[in-house]
C-alpha cells in the first residue's frame, strides 16, 4: 500500500490539532497555568506534526522536490496540507514572542530541501567515511557514549548518597536473610503448596 504515508501524516497531524485543541479547551475551561498548556501538549503536538511531514515524504516519488508541492495548492492535497501545517505552526506561535514553532517547521523543511541533512543521511555519511557497517557504527557510537559518561565528574553529593543508599540495602539484606527461620527448600515447597 503506497498510500501508508498519507495515512500516517493525516493520523499524526491531526492528532497533533486534537491534543492542542484539547490543551485549549482543558485550559480555558478548567483553569491551568500558561506554562501547563505549552510545555508538554505542545512538544508533543510539535513531534506529531514533524512526523507527520516526514512520512508525507514517504509518498513523494521524488523527496528532493517537496518543495514544488506548495506550487500545486489547486491540484495537490499535499500542498494543501503543507500548507495547513504551516498555518498551525502559525497558530501555535500567535502567544510567543520569537515564533518557535514556525522556526521548527522551517528547520523540517529545510532538511526536506536538503535531505544530507536528516540524521539518517549524517549516520550514513559517518558510516561510509568510517567504512563500516551499522554494527560496527552503533558500537562505535556506544563506546563514544561510554566514554563520555563515564568522564563525566561526579557530584560528590551523588556520590556520598549513592554509597550511603548501597550500605543501607546491603544492611537490608542482611537483615531479611538474618530473620529468615526455614531453608531455601522449605521456602520453595511452601511457595508450590499455595
Amino acid at each position: 500500500m503506497h498510500n501508508w504515508s498519507l495515512v500516517c501524516f493525516t493520523l499524526f497531524t491531526q492528532s497533533a490539532i486534537g491534543l492542542v485543541w484539547v490543551s485549549v479547551m482543558g485550559r480555558w475551561f478548567g483553569g491551568g497555568t500558561r506554562a501547563d498548556f505549552t510545555i508538554w501538549p505542545i512538544s508533543i503536538a510539535l513531534s506529531l506534526t514533524g512526523l507527520g511531514l516526514y512520512a508525507a515524504l514517504a509518498h513523494l516519488t521524488k523527496p528532493r522536490l517537496a518543495p514544488n508541492a506548495l506550487r500545486n495548492l489547486t491540484s495537490s492535497w499535499l500542498s494543501r496540507e503543507v500548507l495547513l501545517v504551516q498555518a498551525f505552526a502559525g497558530a501555535l506561535d500567535a502567544g510567543t514572542s520569537n515564533g518557535p514553532y514556525s522556526r521548527a517547521l522551517q528547520t523540517q523543511v529545510e532538511a526536506i530541501r536538503d535531505p544530507e541533512r536528516t540524521p539518517s543521511a549524517r549516520i550514513l555519511a559517518a558510516m561510509c567515511e568510517q567504512e563500516e557497517g551499522f554494527y560496527q557504527f552503533t558500537q562505535r557510537m556506544s563506546l563514544q557514549h561510554q566514554r563520555y559518561f563515564l568522564d563525566l565528574p561526579l557530584d560528590p553529593a551523588k556520590a556520598q548518597a549513592f554509597d550511603a543508599s548501597a550500605t543501607s540495602s546491603l544492611a537490608g539484606q542482611r537483615a531479611i536473610e538474618a530473620a529468615d527461620r526455614i531453608t531455601f527448600d522449605e521456602f520453595l515447597a511452601n511457595y508450590f503448596a499455595q
